[in-house]
């Protein structure tokens, strides 16, 4: 598959919106809510949540977690051109929605971001 058609299903993606009946948060798993967050394409509410006062305490534990999780949704996702076009078009979205929380986490992290005024911009 071609660069620009990657860039295309990435770009034009929607994240799925949240729902209590629906898509209800993971209780007492932060690692499982967190992966269901960004399988659903809210990497900003996934990252967010590493910031609530919950994970106080937990956060080595949690993002642990989360990576272990995140090699298997890798390993999942690894695209196959031979695969369904809306089947390869899912683990393109994961992949990315993937990167998308790593890039936001890191930046929540350091305490830099879209929200955060630099001094030196």
């Amino acid at each position: 598959m071609a660069q620009e058609a990657i860039n295309q299903i990435v770009e034009t993606y929607i994240p799925e919106p949240l729902s209590l009946t629906e898509s209800p948060p993971v209780p007492d798993d932060h690692v499982a809510h967190l992966s269901s967050l960004i399988r659903r394409g809210q990497t900003g509410l996934a990252s967010d949540h590493l910031l609530f006062p919950e994970i106080n305490g937990r956060l080595a534990e949690t993002l642990g977690g989360l990576i272990r999780e995140l090699n298997l949704l890798f390993s999942f996702s690894r695209p196959d051109p031979n695969q369904t076009r809306p089947l390869l078009e899912g683990k393109i979205r994961l992949r990315a929605h993937s990167y998308e929380f790593l890039l936001e986490l890191e930046q929540k992290l350091i305490g830099v971001g879209p929200e955060t005024d630099l001094p030196f911009q």
